[in-house]
């Protein structure tokens, strides 16, 4: 098996236990969810090296960054379809929060996403 196989069957198992714990048991997951994100910063640091081991095995399996960035916009587009229907409470929400501490909350996020996108552009530009 190829290590992108071994990952899509990662997504795929714990995807389906996603769903059959929401559609049998949705507070089950839901106190799951909540003991894992009850240490945000642990969460984003295990997130971010994860993220970075994937991305090391799938540029090593032969992927370049533009075919894993229109990935992302694959899913980025899928996961818009599932938040249309919250756009009015998240819209609200947004409006409610203090944007610049957003920013220094999420500030590796945004540096992570900077460089990917820098690296495309470089990939696809500078060849």
């Amino acid at each position: 098996m190829s290590t992108i196989e071994i990952f899509a069957l990662i997504l795929i198992g714990l995807a389906v236990v996603k769903i059959l714990m929401l559609l049998y048991k949705p507070e089950v997951w839901f106190n799951l969810v909540g003991k894992i994100y009850i240490v945000p910063q642990l969460v984003t640091l295990l997130a971010l090296i994860s993220s970075a081991i994937v991305l090391y095995f799938l540029i090593n399996a032969g992927l370049t960054i533009t075919e894993i960035l229109a990935v992302c916009l694959f899913i980025a587009l899928l996961v818009m379809v599932a938040m249309a229907s919250y756009a009015e409470e998240l819209l609200v929400w947004i409006k409610q929060q203090d944007i610049s501490a957003i920013i220094r909350r999420t500030w590796i996020y945004i540096v992570a996403w900077i460089l990917l996108l820098a690296w495309g552009v470089k990939e696809i530009l500078f060849k």
